[in-house]
């Protein structure tokens, strides 16, 4: 679940910018890997595909091709998010409340999903 989650931290740069703390703990240990994520234009697309690929492994365990199925399924969820984001494109309120709110659906995902990890369940 670390590709969904540097994937997300474009979007939470209004409350990374408001929030010292957030900064400290979130951004500050994932910085070298969002600055090698978001240096290619093809280095998403090349990780939805590494994942759907791990999910589609029929010799690996079920719980690992699951974790890759819901992780890629999880960064595709960008591409409606962008449209979104391109839609109410001038920078506003309403664009800043759709960046945050993006930002937390991939913040609780992301949390979900490290928690089933965690416990050995796969979370629904």
């Amino acid at each position: 679940f670390l590709g969904p989650l540097v994937l997300a931290i474009p979007y939470g740069m209004q409350l990374f910018a408001s929030s010292p703390m957030l900064r400290e703990l979130l951004l500050r240990p994932l910085l070298p890997l969002v600055l090698a994520f978001h240096s290619s234009r093809f280095a998403n697309l090349l990780s939805i595909v590494a994942l759907y690929a791990l999910a589609r492994n029929r010799s690996l365990h079920p719980f690992t091709r699951s974790i890759g199925r819901q992780a890629s399924t999880l960064m595709m969820v960008q591409f409606p998010a962008n449209f979104l984001l391109q839609f109410f494109g001038a920078p506003g309120p309403i664009s800043n409340l759709l960046r945050g709110g993006i930002f937390m659906y991939f913040m609780y995902c992301v949390a979900l999903g490290a928690l089933g990890a965690l416990r050995g369940r796969v979370a629904e």
